[in-house]
């Protein structure tokens, strides 16, 4: 029995010795953009680049265990393999969508002013000494404790323009993304935003924003807001302080206008069937998807 056993192990090792090195190397990889993302890059595109090798190395692993089941070790069965780890992958998605709907949170709403919403840790101070150098100076700090979010908003005097940084507690991790604000006195708002979950809201006509979520660093993701604001012909710029009560009216826009599009609803019903509609969840399923494996929102 234990020669068997023996034979039957080393006929494995023969017809999948290939599956297993890329199985090495892509869990390698895997570890190795984990920490230098953590360590020293933050980049979305980093981030993008390991959801594809994870993808990669799923789907060997199940193309290694049907083809030892069936002995069936096909480009078919590698196929198969890639479409039941992103069946997975897009059920564990809507999952979190819906546990998201199923909180209640909206966006900008439930904010308190603090003395201090930044972190202490060596990358987020070292991300402090730049926007300084950017001539942004801090104007005010917010919490909201529903979302664990923490938002702090810094003002350019020389450009009136506006930086929001925000950081978002998850269970393994912290969420963070910057955000370029100019309004002009007509009342439009232009943002510039890299977050890397998308913000799937539907926002009024009066807001125009662009999307750089593989744009992590401070002074290049300006330069895009600048190169924003010139295509729109961007003049007469407005500033406002940003306390709580105006992200709350913020909030309220953005509120009335996703329940007009269906996207929302209204907070009666929002109480039964959570924060998003069916057509709201499939729109933040798409476009978180798309987000998270192709850097663009679609």
């Amino acid at each position: 029995m234990q020669c068997l056993s023996t034979v039957l192990f080393e006929n494995v090792c023969e017809r999948f010795t290939l599956a297993y090195i890329i199985l090495a190397v892509l869990a390698f990889s895997i570890v190795l953009i984990t920490w230098l993302n953590s360590r020293l890059f933050d980049s979305q595109i980093l981030w993008t680049i390991r959801r594809w090798i994870r993808a990669g190395f799923v789907s060997v692993s199940i193309f290694i265990l049907v083809s030892i089941l069936f002995e069936k070790n096909s480009y078919f069965t590698l196929a198969l393999s890639l479409l039941i780890y992103f069946f997975a992958e897009s059920l564990i998605l809507w999952i979190k969508v819906c546990k998201y709907s199923s909180e209640n949170i909206i966006p900008f709403a439930d904010f308190k002013e603090v003395p201090n919403a930044w972190r202490s840790d060596r990358k987020s101070l070292v991300l402090k000494n730049k926007i300084e150098k950017l001539n942004f100076k801090k104007q005010s700090s917010f919490h909201n404790e529903k979302a664990q979010q923490y938002l702090t908003v810094f003002f350019s005097e020389e450009n009136k323009i506006f930086l929001l940084v925000s950081f978002t507690k998850k269970i393994a991790s912290i969420d963070s993304f910057f955000a370029f604000v100019s309004q002009e006195k007509s009342g439009s708002f232009f943002i510039t935003n890299n977050s890397s979950s998308s913000f799937a809201f539907v926002l009024p006509k009066s807001v125009k924003i662009k999307y750089v979520p593989f744009r992590r660093s401070i002074c290049k993701l300006l330069e895009s807001h600048n190169r924003f604001l010139e295509k729109h012909d961007f003049k007469n710029a407005i500033a406002q302080n940003l306390d709580a009560f105006t992200l709350q009216k913020i909030s309220d826009i953005i509120y009335k206008e996703n329940i007009l599009k269906n996207i929302m609803h209204n907070k009666s019903s929002a109480e039964s069937y959570g924060l998003l509609t069916t057509e709201g969840k499939y729109r933040f399923w798409k476009k978180t998807f798309f987000a998270n494996y192709f850097l663009r929102p679609f």
